[in-house]
C-alpha cells in the first residue's frame, strides 16, 4: 500500500514518503507531464505513448489512477491518499479504501494477485538501490568528479537524511558494495526489459578491486571512457 512504502522510507530517515509527496506535488501535474513525454498509454485502446520503449521500466497504475477517479493529490483531498480537512487542516494523509481497491484490481489484471506483501527493507533495497546505481552512473558518465558531489546533493536537496551521509556514503559503509552489487544483479534478473537496475561498470569495478568508490575515482578517474578501459 502507498502508507507501507512511505513508511518504509520515512523509518529510513526521509522527512516525507515519496507518495505523500506526490501527492503534495499532484499527481495530476506528474500524469501531464509523462504524457507530453509521450510514455501514457492510451485509455480506450491500451496502446503506449508513442515514445515508450520495451526497455523503460514504468507502471500504469498511477496514470490509470487519475485518469479513472479523477484523484489529483492533497489539494483535493483525494490522491494517492485521501485527507480530511479536519485532521492535520487537510495535510495529514488517510489511507483510503478506494485506492486500497483500485491497486488490488490493478495487481489482479497483471497475474500479481496474492503473496506475501514486500516488507520495510525490501521496500527500502527497490527503491533505494537503483537510487545509487544512478549515483553510480553520474560517476561513470564523467557528469560528477567525486561521490560526495552526489551526496551533497541529495542531503541538500532531497531531504536524504545527514546522518546516513548521503546515497554514495550509505551504500559503501551501511550497505556495502559487495551487497549492493549482488542487490542490484537480483532485482536486474527480476525485472527483465529495463537496464535501470543493471549494475554500472563503476560499481563493479570497485567491488572486482576491492575499492570504496572516492578511492577508485581517485586511483582511475571518472568519466565512461576511462572506466570502459578497465
Amino acid at each position: 500500500s502507498p502508507a507501507d512504502v512511505d513508511a518504509a522510507l520515512t523509518e529510513f530517515g526521509m522527512a516525507v514518503g515519496p507518495l505523500t509527496m506526490s501527492d503534495i506535488a499532484g499527481i495530476d501535474i506528474s500524469y501531464l507531464i509523462r504524457k507530453e513525454k509521450g510514455l501514457v498509454s492510451d485509455q480506450k485502446t491500451g496502446a503506449w505513448g508513442k515514445n515508450r520503449t520495451a526497455d523503460l521500466r514504468y507502471s500504469d497504475l498511477v496514470d490509470n489512477l487519475h485518469v479513472v477517479t479523477g484523484r489529483v493529490g492533497q489539494k483535493t483531498g483525494r490522491g494517492l491518499y485521501d485527507y480530511d480537512p479536519k485532521v492535520g487542516r487537510g495535510r495529514r494523509p488517510i489511507p483510503s479504501p478506494e485506492v486500497a481497491e483500485f491497486i488490488a484490481a490493478h495487481r489482479a489484471l497483471r497475474g500479481l494477485a496474492g503473496g506475501a506483501p514486500p516488507n520495510g527493507e525490501d521496500v527500502v533495497r527497490r527503491t533505494l538501490y537503483g537510487l545509487v546505481n544512478l549515483g553510480f552512473r553520474v560517476l561513470e558518465e564523467g557528469i560528477a568528479a567525486q561521490p560526495s558531489d552526489v551526496d551533497v546533493v541529495y542531503v541538500n536537496g532531497y531531504g536524504w537524511p545527514v546522518w546516513r551521509g548521503g546515497p554514495m556514503y550509505w551504500a559503501e559503509h551501511e550497505v556495502g558494495l559487495g551487497k549492493l552489487l549482488a542487490g542490484l544483479e537480483e532485482l536486474n534478473r527480476k525485472c527483465p526489459g529495463s537496464d535501470y537496475f543493471a549494475p554500472s561498470d563503476l560499481l563493479r569495478g570497485c567491488v572486482r578491486e576491492g575499492l570504496g568508490v572516492e578511492e577508485y575515482c581517485r586511483k582511475h578517474g571518472t568519466g565512461k571512457k576511462t572506466i570502459s578501459k578497465l
